[in-house]
């Protein structure tokens, strides 16, 4: 991701968390890899771009790029196992999702609920993950703050 889509993603979680100045930040985490097969877990590589320690952080950004024909599922997990739904909202506005079949860029609160934010009980890893990838290359980045 270019300098630039990473200052767009950065302030974009900025706006829709509200800049939250009671939240500590430690500090921005990123992964950019790509998703080349698909999968109902990680076990593959190539099926998931996993983001871990994104615990003490307020937001993600994702953009999904390239050229592709496939489903990807956007994942969260408390305890390092056990990965479920997160919903994210895509960056041009619209309804939150928790899946993706085009490129294009979503943000989401780590927070698993406003109490949870100010307790501060996050997410302890978040990924991108291809449910359904018939062909193509899927380059995902990932930005948490």
């Amino acid at each position: 991701m270019n300098r630039r889509r990473a200052w767009l993603l950065a302030l974009a979680l900025v706006a829709l968390l509200g800049g939250r100045a009671d939240a500590e930040i430690i500090a921005q985490r990123t992964q950019l890899q790509s998703i080349t097969t698909s999968g109902s877990d990680c076990s593959t590589a190539t099926s998931c771009v996993v983001l871990t320690d994104v615990f003490r952080t307020i937001g993600i950004g994702v953009q999904l790029a390239g050229t592709f024909t496939g489903t990807v599922q956007f994942e969260g997990t408390m305890d390092g196992t056990n990965w479920t739904a997160h919903s994210m909202v895509p960056l041009a506005a619209g309804v939150a999702v928790t899946s993706a079949t085009a490129t294009g860029a979503w943000v989401a609160s780590t927070c698993t609920t406003t109490s949870a934010c100010s307790q501060g009980a996050v997410l302890q890893g978040f990924r991108v993950r291809a449910s359904a990838l018939a062909s193509g290359t899927v380059t995902v980045s990932i930005i948490a703050r």
